[in-house]
């Protein structure tokens, strides 16, 4: 895996930010087994990770829940009807996004089923938090799910550049440097 060091400052990070008895989104993403790693206090999670749900299924403060549908194996996600029926009966204390390409105007995905899943997930949230490693605003992806005024925090490894940084400001996301 790129930059591990960089996305297990991140997710850390994002797990410091979660509270005791939240309900929370994760997503699928790289940083995820970190953020998983890290956590200590009762809340309850839904995510359609397969990994996510291997790497919580121990923890005894968490309450993990799988929202079903049909597995996507090559990246071991969860997507269909049933996923999205669950997410919309839901309210997240906040939803934790990776995501393979920042742009403009947001987060892009590979796959169009993903993409899908998040996009609904951060409409359901009180909060979006995004985890990106510096090389995501250097690369270019398929589906667009949420749009950069739809963030509220984006946690980072190092500083946006200046232009990027002009961006956040003119959509009003908050940033954090690890």
């Amino acid at each position: 895996m790129q930059n591990a060091e960089g996305k297990k400052k991140i997710g850390v990070k994002a797990a410091e930010l979660l509270r005791e008895q939240g309900i929370y989104f994760f997503d699928v993403s790289t940083h995820m087994p970190y953020v998983c790693e890290s956590l200590n206090s009762h809340m309850k999670i839904y995510t359609h990770s397969l990994d996510n749900l291997i790497l919580l299924a121990s923890e005894p403060k968490i309450q993990v829940h799988s929202l079903g549908g049909v597995l996507q194996k090559e990246n071991r996600f969860f997507y269909g009807f049933e996923v999205w029926e669950k997410i919309l009966n839901l309210n997240f204390d906040a939803a934790l996004l990776g995501v393979a390409s920042i742009a403009e105007d947001g987060l892009y995905y590979e796959e169009e089923e993903d993409a899908q899943v998040k996009a609904l997930a951060a409409q359901r949230a009180k909060q979006v938090i995004v985890m990106a490693d510096y090389p995501k605003f250097q690369r270019v992806s398929k589906y667009r799910a949420v749009g950069l005024n739809q963030i509220d925090l984006l946690i980072l490894d190092r500083e946006p550049e200046a232009g990027w940084k002009q961006r956040l400001i003119e959509e009003d996301v908050q940033w954090i440097v690890v």
